[in-house]
């Protein structure tokens, strides 16, 4: 069995899939998680699923880019699965994700998968959906609004995109479509590479400890 978690957005994406015959056995899609934890969702999941953790025996991550704290929740939980079972735990992007739910909607042509970048910025990516598959044109870039409403409205797709680009289609990640592409999966299981997607350079400024001062009182 397969199980696939998608945390990049503010909605926890579940799903279990039974390779054997591609179907998916039980999914959730939650959007109050606040309090809950990750691991008693997986529970639950399992419990729908009516199977038990032992059967699980490989599973794929989201890796964003999205929410930092989302997909680090599920690369933890994963790493620890990794550990206790040495089942193998792959990664993918989620704009590739996103792309493929695309093509399963239908689109052919070019899209633009967009995300939420922060800072009035969006992740995107552009991909040309063909008749055999998605392929994507190039890497995922930062781009402002008016760069990104360059792009036809209607091929710009991904997750809370409707407040500043009304036509764009609003399209959030799934598990159930993460499961399916496990093959897909074009980075080292998780127990050799389990970072997440982050475009931004990070920078960090350390701050030097102040010098003690006498006060003349």
């Amino acid at each position: 069995m397969i199980l696939a978690l998608e945390f990049s957005t503010d909605r926890r994406s579940l799903a279990i899939r039974n390779p054997a015959d591609g179907g998916i056995l039980a999914s959730i899609e939650e959007s109050s998680v606040r309090g809950i934890s990750a691991a008693s969702v997986v529970a639950r999941l399992l419990q729908a699923a009516e199977i038990a953790a032992s059967q699980v025996d490989s599973a794929i991550v989201g890796l964003g880019p999205g929410s930092y704290t989302g997909i680090r929740s599920a690369l933890a939980l994963m790493v620890g699965w990794n550990l206790g079972s040495a089942i193998p735990v792959y990664g993918l992007s989620t704009h590739t994700l996103l792309a493929w739910q695309a093509w399963n909607a239908g689109a052919r042509g070019e899209i633009t998968i967009a995300s939420d970048a922060h800072r009035a910025e969006f992740y995107a990516q552009t991909f040309t959906c063909g008749e055999e598959g998605v392929f994507a044109k190039g890497p995922i870039t930062i781009l402002n609004l008016p760069s990104l409403l360059e792009y036809p409205q209607q091929s710009v797709m991904g997750p809370g995109l409707s407040t500043s680009i009304p036509k764009a289609v609003e399209m959030l990640p799934s598990a159930a479509i993460l499961a399916s592409l496990i093959h897909l999966a074009a980075l080292p299981p998780v127990d050799s590479w389990h970072e997440p997607l982050y475009i931004r350079e990070t920078t960090f400024v350390k701050i030097h400890k102040a010098e003690r001062v006498p006060l003349d009182l």
